[in-house]
């Protein structure tokens, strides 16, 4: 046993040995091409690509690989999902890093996370970078300032600047500190005073000066501020990123305002492009009587035709977009973490109420409600999926009212739905009342004609109905059984008023049956079991069985006579074929040898089994199924193409 222990250790030791090598040498191939794809990020970005992935085939576990494949990866809304799981990738596996160092790796980490708005996640990751004392760390203090603005957390805001101005005593660290305290409400006007003071000494940029002015103020307070404004303005001293900024506070601010002021401060804001930005919505607000006026600019506002967006972190990628036609809003979307999936959309009529409103499950799916425009009921639900509609959900007209429409629940209004369609390659209609299925139809072939129809009593499956040759009516009918099939029936010929072929489903096997002559009467019935096989024959179409021939499994059979419920055996046979003669099946309780039979039997009409036989080469006619004459006396049945013969004769 101690033996056997050894051998498995040392086994198990030179294995290790074979394979960390390989396992190193695959790892060095990696870096040697990860080496060479960075070496081209800048210049081509084909072959950067490729030498990425080349070492991906080497090795799965390089953040340095998701680093280049972010890169490569332009910083577009539709890529920012991809461009996410990448980063996660990144801090995954950040401890195998070989070349591109942590601090590199982590700001294209919160690059990434910046572009979804990802802001929590951010902060962690800013709380590390900050930690390296070996570097300048400015900028990055200046870049986690401004992410905190658009997360509005200012108390945290002005508890990194307080410990960035442990290290650096740069004026903008100032500035954001005060506008922190303004917008946090946690700075006296002796302070903001002794601050401005500050700034203006050290000829800090007088736009910036000013907007802390107009943060402050009362608006009370703003008229004393205008003069300064329009000097500013004269001088060209307002920097561009902060021109709207300033404008709007302003506006917000503006009832202590002229009546030239405020227009004035409105041409600046349409001037400077204001009609596309979200704050448009607010200043509409702000000056109420914008709506009633006549003036140009007011019709600038009211008349609006165009797209209007609000971007917090002005990347480029809007978080709400909206959509104006002639002062109308016709169309607003929110995708807060712009990562392609929108969290809120709505499309309006020209008379501003619910057209649409939609839920987002991804990329490319989502729920589409449409409404009613006479009295806002909701229409239909719409399921879309790489735009091609998946179901849709039609209400019952003018009934069914939603308070939030941009929230629905479907699953609260089932009791509303009047029919679900199911498009695709073979469309469904199914139709409800009260939550409760009634019926569905299927399009097999999506020609616009349903083929199949299958029919629901209290919301279980009882009966189907089926085309099965497009001349548009029911030849086949299915009957249910606590929603398990068990009956089949069929109809052959167009004509016929009823089915002429019926299957029963038992838990023994199936029973089949056959109206011949189209009379509405099963004359023939087929019992299928695993050992043996059974045919009933009513030979005188009074819906009674008279006659039953078991097949038995070694291809004998018997004959029997059905009389008063019970079984009378008349006939057994080895063979099939000692029954036949001229082709046709003979039953008979007399030896088939010693009987005469017709020459020829010709039917002419299979309804009333009448037509001629020859016999003694004289031919005569028969009738009502009955071939007789002094010799023989048969009663005929035609069972599938097969003409059978019951003796009669005593």
């Amino acid at each position: 046993m101690r033996m056997k222990s050894s051998l498995f250790i040392t086994t198990l030791f030179i294995l290790i040995l074979i394979t960390l090598p390989i396992y190193s040498n695959e790892k060095i191939l990696a870096q040697n091409l990860l080496i060479k794809a960075i070496n081209h990020i800048e210049s081509n970005h084909k072959l950067a690509d490729y030498f990425a992935e080349k070492s991906y085939a080497y090795h799965q576990n390089l953040p340095e690989y998701y680093y280049i494949k972010n890169r490569l990866i332009p910083p577009l809304r539709e890529n920012n999902l991809k461009k996410k799981m990448l980063a996660d990738l990144i801090l995954t596996n950040l401890d195998q890093a070989f070349i591109v160092d942590h601090y590199t790796l982590l700001k294209s980490v919160i690059f990434t996370y910046e572009n979804l708005l990802a802001y929590e996640e951010c902060i962690p990751l800013y709380d590390i970078i900050l930690d390296y004392r070996d570097r300048n760390l400015y900028d990055d203090y200046l870049d986690y300032i401004i992410l905190l603005f658009y997360k509005k957390d200012y108390p945290k805001i002005i508890e990194v600047i307080k410990e960035a101005q442990k290290n650096y005593q740069h004026l903008d660290l100032v500035y954001h500190l005060t506008k922190a305290q303004l917008l946090n409400q946690s700075i006296t006007d002796q302070e903001l005073t002794k601050v401005i003071d500050q700034l203006q000494a050290n000829h800090y940029q007088d736009s910036k000066i000013f907007y802390l002015k107009v943060l402050a103020a009362e608006n009370s307070i703003i008229p004393d501020l205008y003069p300064e404004y329009e000097k500013l303005k004269m001088m060209q001293k307002i920097s561009p990123t902060l021109e709207k900024n300033i404008c709007f506070q302003l506006l917000s601010k503006n009832s202590d305002l002229t009546t030239d002021q405020n227009q004035y401060l409105l041409k600046q804001w349409i001037d400077d492009n204001g009609l596309k930005d979200f704050r448009s919505n607010e200043i509409l607000k702000i000056i109420p009587e914008l709506k009633d006026a006549t003036d140009d600019l007011a019709l600038q506002f009211n008349n609006y035709t165009g797209t209007r967006t609000k971007d917090i972190n002005e990347d480029g990628m809007w978080e709400e977009y909206f959509y104006f036609k002639m002062g109308q809003l016709l169309e607003w979307k929110i995708d807060q973490n712009q990562d392609g999936i929108l969290e809120k959309r709505l499309d309006f009529f020209d008379n501003g109420k619910v057209k649409n409103s939609f839920q987002y499950l991804g990329i490319d799916s989502y729920w589409q409600y449409t409404f009613n425009e006479m009295d806002d009921s909701l229409k239909q639900a719409i399921l879309w999926k790489n735009n091609l509609q998946q179901k849709i959900i039609s209400y019952y007209q003018s009934e069914l009212f939603i308070k939030n429409p941009d929230n629905i629940d479907r699953d609260m209004f089932t009791n509303y739905i009047d029919n679900i369609e199911l498009p695709g390659l073979h469309k469904t209609y199914i139709k409800y009342y009260q939550g409760v299925i009634q019926y569905k139809q299927f399009d097999f072939d999506n020609n616009g004609y349903y083929e199949y129809k299958q029919i629901f009593q209290q919301g279980k499956l009882i009966e189907g109905l089926r085309d099965t040759n497009g001349d548009k009516l029911y030849d086949l009918k299915e009957i249910y059984q606590s929603e398990k099939l068990k009956t089949i029936l069929s109809r052959t010929d167009p004509d016929f008023d009823g089915y002429d072929y019926k299957e029963e489903i038992t838990n023994n096997g199936i029973i089949k049956y056959w109206d011949e002559n189209k009379d509405h009467i099963y004359e023939i019935a087929v019992e299928q079991f695993q050992e043996s096989e059974m045919n009933k024959y009513d030979i005188n179409f009074d819906g009674k069985y008279d006659y039953l021939l078991k097949k038995h499994k070694n291809d004998s059979y018997t004959f029997y006579k059905i009389q008063n419920n019970q079984l009378l055996p008349i006939l057994y046979q080895e063979k099939k074929n000692e029954t036949v003669k001229k082709g046709w099946v003979v039953i008979s309780t007399k030896n088939i040898e010693m009987l005469k039979f017709p020459q020829t039997i010709e039917l002419t009409n299979y309804q009333s089994y009448a037509g001629i036989f020859t016999y003694n080469n004289q031919k005569k006619m028969f009738k009502n199924r009955r071939i007789k004459n002094k010799d023989f006396d048969y009663q005929i049945f035609f069972i599938n193409n097969q003409i059978f013969l019951f003796d009669q004769s005593q």
